[in-house]
């Protein structure tokens, strides 16, 4: 029994020894990523007077900057492609909880589907895993039940397939985010015809999500 309670023992250390390597890939993950807003604003470098919320029509159809001309404040954009009500709510929690709280805040809603089930649409974790290695993300991963409980003692438990990726992220042409947070198109189509469109769809909150409408 004596042997065996050794060998146990002597396994549970090594394990936990072994397994704390694993961080140094939690490390390296901030430094490889091209989109550094999230962790800006856990440092609180952001403070900004306005701040711009929103998925890619808050994204591309908001220079911020041009804000800052037209009414004299300072103002940034946190508009994440993709992304819906619930993670608009976490970045504008996560500005108010380490940066200045603004004076006002810009809300690009996604009409109609804000508040309906939407695949385009969704919760951005791809943001939060190459920040694993801070608490606030962890425990919000957690809370999300995107990670367990173990993600606050195991380092394998707490790291991501992702933060594997050492290869350095670079800007696409369409995603290029400028220095006030906008990620407007630098370009357009030849020969696009555009189409202004009338017509009005009738709203149903039969598809509304009940999650989404606590935000």
């Amino acid at each position: 029994m004596k042997p065996f309670i050794f060998k146990l023992c002597l396994f549970c250390i090594t394990f936990f020894i072994v397994e704390k390597v694993f961080y140094i890939f939690l490390q390296i993950s901030p430094s490889l990523e091209v989109d550094k807003r999230l962790e800006k604003l856990i440092d609180g470098e952001i403070n900004k007077d306005l701040i711009i919320l929103g998925s890619s029509r808050g994204a591309r159809n908001i220079i911020a900057s041009q804000l800052d001309s037209a009414l004299g404040i300072s103002s940034y954009n946190l508009s994440y492609l993709g992304s819906d009500i619930t993670f608009h709510e976490f970045i504008l929690e996560t500005y108010i909880k380490f940066n200045n709280p603004p004076k006002i805040v810009v809300l690009v809603i996604d009409e109609p589907e804000a508040f309906q089930q939407n695949e385009s649409l969704k919760f951005r974790f791809d943001r939060l895993y190459p920040l694993a290695k801070y608490r606030y993300i962890n425990q919000e991963l957690i809370e999300r039940n995107d990670k367990n409980w173990m993600a606050n003692y195991l380092i394998l438990s707490r790291i991501n397939r992702s933060n594997f990726n050492l290869h350095k992220r670079k800007f696409s042409v369409l995603d290029t985010i400028t220095a006030d947070g906008s990620m407007t198109l630098s370009f357009q189509r030849n020969q696009e015809i555009f189409k202004y469109v009338d017509t009005i769809d009738e709203y149903s909150k039969n598809f509304e999500v009940k999650d989404k409408l606590k935000t």
